[in-house]
Order: structure tokens, then sequence, then C-alpha cells
């Protein structure tokens, strides 16, 4: 839900900066991470939500590993449209391995 948010109200803006008559090369960063946002995280979210029905991971731990899933995304898509280096090399690696302790079903 929180990708589908998020990446709505990015298009917004991008839409709105094209009304606004700006160039393609200030509006690109933006579709890129919108691009993400609205791809990964909300895939990456169906597929979590799909796994914890049945999980036999502690509920914790699934708020857990969800939520530090989310943060690298969003740290990933920050760092998309303010073209910052740095995030988009820590993110994917904190996402990873949030996703990589993420329990498979039996």
């Amino acid at each position: 839900m929180l990708g589908l948010v998020l990446g709505i109200a990015l298009f917004a803006y991008v839409v709105s900066l094209f009304v606004s008559g700006a160039d393609f090369e200030e509006i690109a960063p933006y579709l890129i991470a919108a691009d993400h946002i609205n791809f990964i995280m909300v895939m990456t979210n169906l597929t979590f939500a799909m796994m914890a029905t049945v999980s036999v991971v502690a509920e914790t731990a699934n708020r857990v590993i969800y939520r530090g899933v989310n943060t690298g995304i969003l740290g990933f898509a920050v760092g998309l449209f303010t073209e910052n280096v740095t995030l988009k090399r820590i993110s994917p690696r904190s996402w990873g391995w949030r996703c990589s302790t993420r329990s498979i079903p039996t």
C-alpha cells in the first residue's frame, strides 16, 4: 500500500513538473524513481504479503522484515531522485539483507 501511495504521489509531481514546462533532464530522475517505487516496492510487498499468509515466522519478525525492506527500497528511490550515489549503494544492500532473512514457508 505504501508503494502505491508513494508511486501515485511521485507521478503527480512528475506531471506537475511536465505541465509547468520543466526540461526532461529535470524530470528524468523522478521518472526513474517512480518506476522503481511502482514496480519494485509494490511487487515486493505483494510477494511478502502472500508469503506471510503461509509463513511459519512470527508476526513480529514479518513486521521487522517488511519495514526493513521498505526502508531499503525508499532509500534507493531517494538516492535515485536526489542522484546520491552513496544512498544508491547502501540501500540495496540493507534491502537485500532483509529479503535474505525472510523465511521460506514450508
